[in-house]
């Protein structure tokens, strides 16, 4: 099983962190002492799933990429509030 904690950044001084769970790419963010997270599930592609890391550097790059656009998003709207 692979666990990787891909990035920690803020936004808006809330703090993200994106983690890799084997296949499951999840972000997390506390908010006002409140804990949000959402996930991805990736499946690879069928001649890469027996490799030992079945994903290259570069989609594990846009997985964080797309990860870290969701969690600012998710703290723009609940700043709306």
């Amino acid at each position: 099983m692979i666990y990787q904690i891909l990035k920690a950044t803020k936004h808006k001084r809330c703090p993200i962190y994106i983690r890799r769970l084997d296949k499951h790419f999840e972000f997390l963010i506390i908010y006002k002492n409140k804990l949000y997270s959402d996930y991805i599930t990736v499946v690879p592609k069928w001649h890469q799933a027996l490799k030992a890391d079945p994903f290259s550097e570069k989609e594990v790059k846009d997985m964080t990429a797309i990860l870290i656009a969701k969690a600012r998003a998710l703290i723009d709207k609940l700043k709306e509030k």
